[in-house]
């Protein structure tokens, strides 16, 4: 069996890329470094310096919380393929960040200083030139380039490519969660066809960003199943027809009845963690219809072959956003939140400064806890 210290070291080569300091310039920043399970600790490192002619320096001042960063928090999850968390986690593995711009290189033209832009990692730091690249999925580049150590830290380093402008009437904050958007929206581009019925499993913020997506895209119909109370509200503010229990018994049957009797065309999971959500989408889809696989589990999880066989299930397991034809995922999801088509600044419902990063987690592993429901925890740095 592996052993922690191999298991590190074999990690290490991956994560080099993204947490190397920054360039020593005499100037220090804070970040939070996640030391084990529940446990982050603020540190100084080096403000990292642009060292690229299309770098671009962004003080960030919104970082969201994501399911990941919790399953990182809670012990659980994969920095990539094969790759289990290994600590100490400088930054935390935050990846969903709006902030202002400080500096640019000599080459760049879309932004200047001052823009308050939100931020796509892994199109920014993607080499345009790569197999994946030349298809537009930036979000599996072969050669990516150096991004400065990223997550919930006060400045960080990105290039040109991979910023978006926010218009004035977008928060910065509202800004943190385009890239989250952006994930929702790419599973159900890559599955609805206009005029499609769609069920939604979860209605936590990727399930509601699914929703919104799938109203925006052209479904006929949206169904959402939701566990508390707040979560029903809200998939209805973001355009849901149906919301339903999703732990009332019958809940299958219920579904199926509101697509016709047949089942929804389009099934997207979204909770992950310890649900057995894929098979409940395997038995409510209809026969030719699509799953798309959102959420992000904590173990393997089973599904029964044979009915997914029998009924010519279609499965869509999506990863993060990339280009799909002349757009890109966020692009789209920029669009969403510009024109009012869900209620990003409803949904900001807590703020932390950086200090306080561990009430901020505490706070998201327990959902329906105190007067104001947690539903998109914003960390500013």
């Amino acid at each position: 069996m592996e052993s922690a210290a191999e298991r590190d070291q074999s990690q290490a080569p991956w994560l080099a890329h993204f947490m190397r300091r920054g360039v020593p310039g005499g100037e220090t920043m804070r970040i939070a470094t996640l030391y084990g399970p529940r446990d982050f600790r603020l540190e100084e490192w080096d403000k990292p310096q642009i060292t690229a002619d299309d770098g671009v320096l962004v003080r960030l001042r919104a970082v969201a919380l994501c399911g990941t960063n919790i399953h990182y928090w809670e012990g659980f999850g994969q920095i990539g393929p094969g790759i289990p968390v290994a600590y100490p986690l400088p930054g935390g593995f935050g990846h969903e960040f709006a902030g202002k711009v400080v500096a640019v290189g000599p080459r760049v033209t879309r932004v200047q200083v001052g823009d308050r832009v939100a931020l796509d990692p892994s199109e920014g730091s993607a080499c345009g030139s790569c197999f994946y690249c030349a298809m537009g999925k930036t979000n599996h580049c072969e050669q990516p380039r150096h991004s400065s150590l990223f997550g919930f830290v006060e400045y960080m380093t990105s290039y040109e490519r991979g910023l978006y402008k926010l218009p004035d009437h977008v928060s910065t904050d509202e800004g943190s969660m385009l890239s989250a958007i952006a994930c929702s929206v790419h599973g159900v581009r890559r599955a609805l066809t206009p005029g499609d019925t769609v069920a939604v499993l979860g209605s936590g913020r990727l399930g509601l960003f699914a929703v919104a997506a799938a109203k925006h895209l052209g479904a006929s119909k949206v169904i959402a199943t939701y566990k508390y109370d707040f979560q029903a509200q809200m998939a209805e503010a973001c355009g849901a027809d149906v919301v339903l229990r999703g732990t009332e018994a019958g809940v299958e049957e219920k579904i199926r009845e509101q697509a016709g009797g047949r089942g929804p065309d389009v099934v997207v999971e979204t909770v992950g963690g310890w649900a057995n959500t894929i098979q409940q989408a395997t038995d409510v889809v209809r026969n030719y219809g699509t799953v798309v696989v959102l959420g992000t589990f904590n173990d393997k999880v089973p599904v029964d072959t044979w009915q997914a066989m029998y009924k010519d299930v279609a499965y869509v397991f999506s990863y993060i956003n990339c280009r799909q034809g002349s757009r890109t995922d966020l692009d789209l999801a920029l669009e969403m939140v510009a024109k009012g088509k869900l209620p990003s600044k409803e949904m900001v419902s807590h703020r932390f400064p950086l200090e306080e990063i561990q009430a901020a987690f505490e706070l998201m592993t327990r959902k329906d806890a105190g007067p104001q429901k947690a539903m998109q925890v914003v960390i500013n740095p």
